[in-house]
């Protein structure tokens, strides 16, 4: 299902890429990193961050804090049903 219609997408940011990030939320069923996303959609981390900070602005995705043993905590992403 295509993404709610929203306020107008910021600039260097695609419709297509954003559906995908999305579809790739839904299917894993699970919270994904960044860089599990990029990996899946074949786009940079950098850029899988951006298009996950924009749907999580608006609603459509839940960020949690990723714990490891040692280093920085991860972001992980999930889908949230409306």
């Amino acid at each position: 299902a295509p993404l709610a219609a929203g306020p107008a997408r910021p600039a260097g940011r695609t419709p297509v890429t954003a559906q995908l990030v999305a579809e790739s939320l839904r299917r894993a069923g699970a919270p994904r990193s960044a860089a599990e996303v990029a990996e899946d959609v074949g786009i940079s981390r950098a850029t899988a961050q951006r298009y996950l900070a924009s749907l999580a602005q608006r609603g459509r995705v839940h960020v949690a804090l990723r714990y490891g043993a040692t280093g920085r905590p991860e972001h992980e992403y999930s889908w949230s049903p409306r």
